[in-house]
């Protein structure tokens, strides 16, 4: 569903396809996406492609076998600490090309988190602190193009 004209998805959009696996819609710019949008796909939705889709707010992601998610330059200037609970199989988040001012807080909770993008985000410090929790599983981090 990439590269569409899509504006708007409501509630439960996709709950009559409980057997998806991967989700693309990227490259849709106005695409509001907010509330229970993913319901239904608890289960079985592994990957999820949120590129490019102009959203400030993160939407409610309550996908616990959630492996990939990509988030990257959209106008994102946190990511509550709340999705932590709901994305505990996480191992790829590409938050590139965001508003980011810090590394958000939400990766020190996801304990199988291999792979970050942070790349291009306004992030201008970075300590030892800063990744705190993912670090010892991180297999691959981009912090490519940051005021460093």
């Amino acid at each position: 569903m990439s590269n569409n004209k899509l504006t708007r998805l409501d509630e439960a959009a996709f709950s009559a396809l409980p057997n998806l696996v991967a989700l693309d819609l990227s490259n849709n710019k106005d695409l509001e996406v907010y509330g229970r949008v993913f319901m239904g796909l608890e289960k079985n939705l592994i990957e999820l492609n949120l590129n490019n889709i102009s959203i400030y707010q993160a939407p409610d992601l309550a996908l616990p076998n959630l492996r990939i998610l990509k988030l990257a330059h959209n106008e994102l200037p946190s990511i509550p600490t709340e999705n932590a609970v709901n994305l505990t199989s996480l191992r790829d988040l590409d938050l590139s090309y965001n508003d980011l001012t810090a590394v958000p807080i939400i990766t020190r909770s996801l304990e199988f988190l291999n792979s970050l993008s942070l790349a291009g985000n306004p992030i201008t410090s970075l300590t030892n602190t800063s990744l705190l929790g993912s670090a010892e599983q991180l297999e691959s981090l981009d912090i490519s193009h940051l005021p460093l």
